[in-house]
């Protein structure tokens, strides 16, 4: 029996400049944005543009994947940054994406957006690409960005580990704090 049924495919959500549009760069990056907060989308979208990248936004991690195995050019960088869900939803995000059954999308590379410090450890554990911690400035974006875009495949691994030790290892060492006072001699408090 011959079924009528359609095959949907989402159409494609980064559009390529024509060869009459004016390049930016000759070298551009394709980057898709996953926030729940539209506004902060079209600002992180705004920034990059400005910079020559081609992007485009969403709002959940449904559509990002579903772009993500869709795009008929792939993906340079998935950057996810849930301003509302937090980053819980990165992570789920994070895991769909380095559990997907297509190879394209599984090595997409993924700059986190996320919230506090604390989380940093199982981001990176998790296969995040870059991390960039709120608050942050639009310069700092741009270059994580552009550092995970160019990171050859072969230095992603070892860039990660090399940032899981480096929390490992400021996690282990005390904090010092200098408490200045009347006299010209310096207290120092571990804790």
């Amino acid at each position: 029996m011959h079924s009528n049924a359609k095959i949907l495919r989402a159409p494609p959500l980064l559009k390529r400049q024509s060869k009459t549009e004016k390049q930016p760069k000759p070298t551009q990056y394709r980057v898709l944005i996953v926030d729940d907060d539209p506004d902060a989308a079209r600002l992180y979208g705004k920034l990059l543009r400005r910079e020559g990248f081609e992007v485009a936004e969403v709002g959940d991690h449904q559509v990002a994947l579903i772009a993500l195995a869709n795009e008929p050019e792939p993906i340079s960088v998935l950057l996810a940054s849930f301003s509302i869900a937090g980053t819980s939803a990165c992570l789920k995000l994070l895991d769909s994406v380095r559990n997907h059954p297509q190879t394209a999308v599984m090595s997409t590379r993924v700059v986190l957006i996320i919230d506090t410090p604390k989380q940093q450890l199982f981001t990176w554990q998790s296969g995040v690409d870059d991390v960039l911690l709120r608050p942050f400035n639009a310069s700092e974006m741009v270059e994580l960005v552009i550092a995970a875009a160019l990171r050859p495949d072969g230095d992603r691994p070892l860039y990660r580990r090399q940032n899981i030790d480096a929390i490992r290892d400021s996690a282990e060492r005390p904090t010092t704090d200098v408490i200045s006072s009347d006299t010209d001699s310096a207290l120092v408090s571990f804790h």
